[in-house]
């Protein structure tokens, strides 16, 4: 490694000579000698008449152009700083249209009043020569950035700044990147339209003062300096040059700012990541992990840290810190704490803290201790239910949780993790599971077991230690993409206006950003597919200065501050990023690999009326899973919201304090690239395994469930659409299952998008497309196809578990094809909703005779103890039977869905009868004339003596009335209370179409109540069931002859309750809903002649959707007790609806 360094002081100049500037080159010198060895330094010095433009501009093109990769370039600058008129071609990126200058020592020419100095444009091109060979660069300026005034009556202090009056705009061909000498040329800085396009080498900028204040130099002892390159000499003499840029220059802005009010040193990057670099070293190449504490010249300490970085302006629980001197490292030594302090007032960009034991130095290195803010919650739990190895990987991982902050010898829980309880929401869930035997850790979102990051191998405290860090890094990732400021009174475009101008054909075209969210598609071209372009251009709509800083997001979960560190916006100011340069939305070659077609990143720009440190906000990436089950490290760090503000209200005298603000506002973009069949098809979209059935053919790709308002994540309330076609309202509880890695900026890709399709009608019930997921579901969960024609949804099939042992979703039927929105042409969106939720099966084998009983919390148990049955049946005074009907269960009718537990019917039940008796039956392969005769068998198992009540619903009716009326159950009975029993039948001819329809009326919310996903899971799934164990549909078909010999038995003598669901299906008055019906007949292949029998039966009957009004009253009149109760409910809904319990109660009562 060299080093190849640059040193430049000019004194003399023929007007407003200096006189410190040379002895700060000689103090750099004589630094640099005594630091570097004299075979690795490379020096140059150009001091007062050598310093001249042309001097320089060789010296970086001939001197330090020799540096290699592996070198360190140094160039310090001590002179004069200026403005000058800028040109037209300057004038995108110089919203003031002045150049920044550094004033050579030929210049200024006195008699021809010609000023030539070497503009921040012309540095540029030098840097970019000097960058080509990429070695770390660094630039060193004590000068003035612009004109401005001085402290007054400072003594000692002289401003190095100085103009030509009246001096005329350079042209063009004046610059240096205009001249052939230099081997350059004008065109090879403009872009088509004439203005400066030149990109920046990476470098690193040190300078001396803000671009509107003036550096200063002083007397020390009996030489003049700097004031900043003094400071900085100072710092490093103190801290033996073992020190990052960023801590260098904030100690330096210590020093100034002691010494002069108007002057605020200050480091510019190109990457982020360099101002953590030590000192022309640049080893480290890692994101700070601590923070700056130091005393100012007032007497008050300062943490570089406020409001805008996440700390809560909060007096009541203030942030503490633990302290470490400025040569500790407190990562690799957090027990050399050297004293603890605590938050007390909270600003925008800094916080006044008090320290809680005597200072020794003026400043320190600082981490968190604890933050008042509600951590981020997190579910461990094991991916196989008794599994002992996997227990002990969650226990494992709740130790290291519990001591993960703190020092080392006194451990602390994690201020950014909560474990959450069973049961309880979680943003997270951490999965401890095995894999060929290796034992590992992911993480993932509740709804998905797809990994968000590299997984952790290992049930051991150094791997607990590292997914917990990952959990943080991911927490402060999130709490800076929801970073805000409530309360903020800046006013218009919340303070800042965003405005993205798309590049279009050469133009640019203002994109739609009223939804923070801006679609990207690749452009088609000559050369094949490339990213779209864009530019991002910002404006201070408010009446004040605005210090402007905006942070990339990506969706590997790093955050930079890359592209806009730091920017001052005066009033009605505007300013493009990246010095006005197209930017590219990309979708990374590491997605495309594995099928996902989209990437999604957010530009969230953050504005103050104070300067801030915005790279304190910056992240590092995460390293990304390469497969869903086989497999950096960062501190926690200030990472919480904004509680609340410090404004003062009321009257005040005197005058005026204008009070801080600080705001965001941000632009999320999606970057889609079409995938070829081939690139689809190269991985199994993600390790998925895709069967399509005999004559059908598509192409398989990913897209996502676009909101047209929200970006997915962080708490927010989101509206996915389809082709803009919203999700059924049903799905509002349940969640999409994600075929990529679903973080916080990652696209949602949860749709399999079908393109280019051939034989749609090849996919059926006997040969249906599956797809294997690469994970399991649990006996609660169901996974629920879907997709759209552009106005209904249709359940597509039902979910299985695959021989070995993965989620096998079976497609069955598919809708029309729909035309695709980024030139894919006819497609087919499926999506997988995943539901978790209580068993669909029965807990015990059919027949069962149970009785119930309830938790603390209002949860069913069942009890099918034959002998302790007996017993409660022999003590109770009042008995309850309850039958459920087709397709159901007795628990579905007495804790129906999304039902309150604790305020339930069931509750009520049990407040009028000492024991509730339940029948759970097979209601598809077992006729109803058998299952009365074993509902009978098991009454008398139990010894049942006296008589019931008994409530059932659907053909759990007619199960009721063959055994009151030919199996003698009138003698234990006391009344019969039925809701929706088909007593002369129904017009379903077979269940599995009354299945499939009636979840696809629920799903299009075409009910009055509609259903919950359990229901159209549930009904989905029968569907397939009764497709071949179908025993139930002849009995219940209109005229059949079980009817007619029940309708003829004699009278029980039994009263009987008729609870009749009128349901309003219908809810417009058009014409569309018997269109929709007819298309829903015709896409789940019910037949012509009994679609027909069925449309005029749901439109031209009053019905509950299964069985029409006449059909439940059809019982002879003396069984009846009193007239029907119409209630305004579906087949659905007999136990949720308010006013069908209502005449379940009244008739249970009388």
């Amino acid at each position: 490694m060299n080093v190849f360094a640059l040193l430049i002081g000019i004194d003399s100049y023929p007007t407003a000579p200096l006189d410190g500037c040379v002895n700060d080159s000689l103090m750099v010198e004589d630094y640099l000698r005594t630091t570097i060895a004299p075979n690795v330094l490379k020096l140059e010095t150009l001091r007062n008449e050598q310093a001249t433009k042309n001097n320089i501009t060789e010296a970086f093109l001939k001197h330090l152009t020799q540096a290699q990769a592996n070198d360190i370039v140094f160039v310090h600058y001590s002179g004069h700083g200026a403005r000058e008129q800028a040109d037209p071609m300057f004038w995108r990126i110089e919203p003031d249209r002045q150049n920044e200058v550094m004033v050579t020592v030929d210049a200024i020419n006195p008699t021809t009043n010609e000023f030539k100095p070497l503009a921040d444009k012309e540095l540029r091109w030098l840097i970019k020569q000097v960058a080509k060979n990429n070695p770390q660069i660094t630039i060193m300026f004590d000068c003035c950035h612009s004109g401005g005034g001085t402290r007054d009556n400072l003594v000692n202090v002289t401003p190095r700044f100085t103009q030509a009056k009246g001096a005329k705009t350079r042209e063009a061909k004046d610059y240096i990147f205009a001249q052939q000498k230099y081997g350059s040329s004008l065109s090879s800085v403009v872009d088509a339209n004439g203005f400066f396009n030149l990109s920046s080498g990476r470098h690193l900028l040190m300078a001396g003062a803000r671009s509107n204040q003036t550096a200063k130099e002083l007397i020390v002892g009996d030489q003049v300096h700097g004031i900043f390159t003094y400071s900085v000499l100072e710092v490093l003499k103190n801290t033996s040059g073992n020190v990052s840029y960023s801590d260098l220059m904030k100690r330096a802005a210590v020093r100034v700012l002691g010494t002069v009010q108007d002057q605020v040193p200050q480091l510019e990057t190109i990457v982020p990541a360099d101002a953590n670099n030590l000192f022309l070293q640049g080893a480290a190449n890692v994101f700070k992990k601590y923070y700056t504490v130091t005393k100012s010249t007032s007497g008050l300490w300062l943490l570089d840290a406020g409001a805008v970085h996440g700390i809560p302006a909060t007096t009541v629980a203030p942030t503490t810190l633990l302290l470490y001197n400025d040569n500790t490292d407190p990562e690799t030594q957090p027990d050399q704490v050297v004293m603890q302090a605590s938050t007390q007032t909270v600003r925008n960009a800094d916080s006044e803290i008090k320290l809680l034991d005597t200072p020794t130095a003026n400043s320190y290195k600082a981490t968190i201790q604890f933050i008042p803010v509600k951590p981020t919650t997190v579910l461990f739990r094991t991916e196989t239910d008794g599994s002992r190895i996997q227990a002990r990987g969650v226990d494992v991982l709740r130790a290291a949780l519990n001591t993960a902050s703190g020092t080392a010898s006194a451990g602390q829980p994690s201020q950014f993790i909560k474990e959450a309880a069973a049961g309880q929401d979680a943003e997270y869930h951490v999965i401890a599971y095995e894999h060929k035997g290796v034992e590992k850790y992911r993480i993932v979102k509740p709804a998905t077991d797809v990994p968000l990051v590299m997984q952790v191998e290992g049930f051991n405290p150094t791997s607990a230690k590292k997914l917990i860090k990952q959990l943080e890094h991911i927490a402060r990732y999130d709490r800076t993409f929801a970073l805000t400021n409530n309360l903020t009174e800046l006013k218009g475009d919340n303070g800042l206006k965003v405005e993205v101008l798309l590049m279009q054909n050469g133009k640019e075209v203002l994109a739609d950003t009223s939804s923070t969210i801006v679609t990207m598609p690749y452009n088609k071209t000559a050369n094949g597919l490339e990213p779209a372009e864009f530019k991002v251009k910002i404006t201070n709509t408010t009446t004040r200065t605005l210090f402007c800083s905006m942070l990339y997001m990506a969706s590997d979960f790093s955050v930079t501050n890359q592209f806009l560190e730091s920017a001052q916006l005066e009033a009605g100011e505007e300013m493009f990023i990246n010095d006005g340069e197209a930017m590219a939305s990309e979708v990374s070659e590491t997605w495309l690999a594995i099928g996902i077609n989209e990437e999604r990143s957010t530009l969230k720009f953050i504005a103050s009326t104070e300067q801030f440190d915005s790279s304190l906000l910056n992240l590092p990436a995460l390293d990304m899973p390469t497969s869903m089950r086989s497999a950096v490290d960062i501190n926690s760090g200030l990472d919480a919201l904004m509680l609340q503000s410090n404004h003062t209200r009321g009257i005040k005298f005197g005058k005026k304090q204008i009070p801080s603000d600080w705001t965001t506002n941000q632009v999320t973009f999606v970057a889609t690239k079409s995938l070829t069949g081939q690139e689809a098809q190269k991985t199994a979209l993600a390790k998925v395994k895709i069967n399509p059935p005999t004559g059908f053919f598509a192409k398989f790709g990913l897209s996502n469930l676009f909101s047209g308002n929200k970006t997915r994540g962080i708490g927010d309330e989101v509206s996915p659409t389809i082709d803009n076609q919203p999700l059924p309202p049903a799905f509002a509880n349940s969640r999409p299952i994600y075929f990529g890695n679903p973080n916080a900026a990652a696209p949602d890709l949860n749709v399999l998008e079908l393109s280019e399709i051939n034989n749609v009608d090849a996919v059926t019930a006997a040969s249906p497309l599956t797809i294997e997921l690469p994970f399991a579901i649990d006996a609660n969960e169901h996974i629920i196809p879907f997709a759209t024609d552009g106005e209904l949804y249709y359940p597509l099939g039902y979910s299985s578990k695959h021989s070995n042992g993965n989620a096998l979703v079976s497609i069955q039927r598919l809708p029309a094809t729909t035309t695709g929105e980024r030139g894919l042409g006819a497609t087919i969106k499926i999506v997988l909703q995943k539901l978790a939720g209580e068993q669909f099966n029965f807990p015990y084998n059919y027949p069962a005779l149970c009785s119930i009983s309830t938790d603390a919390l209002g949860k069913i148990s069942y009890n099918n103890n034959t002998q302790q049955i007996a017993a409660a049946a022999q003590s109770a005074n009042k008995i309850l039977l309850v039958i459920h009907g087709f397709s159901s269960s007795t628990q579905a009718m007495l804790q129906p869905a999304n039902a309150n537990a604790k305020d339930s019917f069931v509750s009520w039940l049990q407040g009028q009868y000492d024991l509730i008796i339940t029948f759970d039956y097979d209601s598809f392969s077992t006729s109803i004339k058998d299952n009365a005769t074993l509902l009978a068998q098991k009454l008398n198992e139990i010894g049942l003596a006296q008589k019931v009540d008994v409530l059932a619903h659907c053909t759990g009716g007619l199960v009721a009335r063959q055994w009151i009326e030919q199996g003698q159950g009138n003698r234990l009975v006391n009344k019969l209370v039925m809701t929706g029993t088909p007593n002369s039948g129904t017009p379903w001819t077979r269940l599995k179409d009354w299945a499939i329809v009636m979840a696809t009326f629920a799903a299009n919310n075409l009910t009055k109540y509609g259903a919950s996903p359990e229901v159209i899971a549930f009904l989905s799934d029968k569907a397939r069931l009764s497709a071949n164990l179908d025993k139930v549909s002849g009995d219940i078909r209109v005229g059949s002859s079980f009817l007619s010999q029940l309708n003829a038995s004699a009278n029980p003598n039994v009263p009987y309750f008729i609870i009749a669901g009128n349901t309003a299906m219908i809810k417009t008055t058009d014409n569309k809903p018997q269109t929709w019906v007819q298309r829903i007949f015709s896409k789940t292949n019910i037949a012509t002649l009994s679609g027909k029998t069925l449309s005029l039966f749901l439109f031209g009957d009053v019905n509950d959707l299964a069985t029409s009004v006449r059909s439940m009253n059809a019982v002879p009149i003396a069984r009846r007790s009193t007239t029907s109760h119409e209630v305004a409910c579906d087949h659905f809904s007999y136990f949720n609806s308010l006013q069908s319990v209502t005449m379940i109660k009244q008739s249970l009562q009388k």
